[in-house]
């Protein structure tokens, strides 16, 4: 009986051995899970924060260029309304030159007929001084028209150059 007592008990002892041993691998199997369980987590955590971070760059991409295209349209439609303004200040100009040589010529023309009446006139004397205060007034009167007309030519030489330098400005803009 003693005998059989303490072989059952060096039994009982070394289940209670392999329980322990059980159980302390269970254990560190349990801590591994664990452990591959966090760094799984971290691992989805730094995935995500990079896909927001990707994501984000791609919307200010999308943005900056929406920005860029916004901008390249603005400055196409400042530089065709500058091109109008420009076209529109050179036929001003054409006109204004047209104007002064029309004016010019008249004024020639007026004076040359002031001067063939003075002529004609001469003989007479009363009517001769008649004419050349007529003739006088016509030369004022040219040299006005002229001077009018040199002022005209002047406006058109610098809304030309205006004109230049605001399409120079429109196409270094576009």
């Amino acid at each position: 009986a003693a005998a059989r007592e303490a072989e059952e008990q060096a039994a009982r002892e070394e289940e209670r051995r392999a329980a322990e041993e059980a159980a302390r691998l269970a254990t560190q199997e349990a801590a591994r899970r664990a452990h591959a369980a966090r760094l799984a987590e971290q691992e989805r955590l730094e995935a995500e924060e990079a896909a927001r971070m990707e994501a984000e760059a791609a919307a200010r991409e999308a943005e900056e260029q929406a920005a860029r295209e916004e901008e390249r349209r603005a400055a196409e439609e400042a530089a065709r309304l500058a091109t109008e303004e420009a076209a529109r200040m050179a036929e001003d100009a054409r006109r204004a030159e047209q104007e002064r040589l029309e004016a010019e010529e008249a004024a020639r023309m007026e004076a040359e007929a002031a001067a063939r009446e003075a002529e004609e006139e001469a003989a007479r004397e009363e009517e001769r001084q008649a004419a050349e205060e007529a003739a006088r007034l016509a030369t004022q009167e040219a040299a006005r028209r002229a001077q009018a007309a040199r002022r005209a030519e002047q406006e058109r030489l610098e809304a030309e150059e205006a004109a230049r330098m605001e399409a120079e400005a429109a196409a270094r803009e576009a």
